[in-house]
């Protein structure tokens, strides 16, 4: 049988399955990659945190990670007003990335984060 990614069929992050019930999802990803694109793609779960679970993906040719909403940055364009403030407390604005102060909080377990940040690091990305 063809994997999920192959057939063109929907895959989440984990957890989303249960939170968006209105769409039907074929596979969660998880820390392996699908083998229509493995030699490709690597991935890891960001896990510990009691709010959300977070996949990275590496692309092995160009040695880039790729991150959804872990990692936030926000032009200093975007920073005006009282979301602005947010965001500068938050430390979202600027030339660094940074992951949100509160998403920080979430991770209770963080053997679990450590051990993700370390397959991300192990991957030695040259960019992001």
């Amino acid at each position: 049988m063809a994997s999920p990614l192959a057939r063109g069929a929907p895959v989440c992050a984990p957890g989303l399955a249960r939170q968006v019930e209105a769409i039907r999802f074929d596979a969660e990803l998880d820390d392996e990659a699908d083998p229509h694109c493995a030699g490709d793609i690597d991935q890891v779960v960001f896990r510990g945190s009691f709010a959300m679970e977070e996949v990275v993906f590496f692309h092995r040719a160009s040695r880039t990670a790729i991150f959804g909403d872990l990692i936030q940055r926000f032009p200093e364009t975007a920073a005006a007003g009282w979301k602005g403030a947010v965001m500068r407390l938050n430390d979202l604005v600027g030339e660094h990335r940074s992951t949100p102060r509160e998403w920080h909080l979430s991770f209770l377990s963080r053997d679990a984060a450590r051990a993700a940040r370390r397959t991300v690091l192990d991957w030695n990305p040259s960019s992001f």
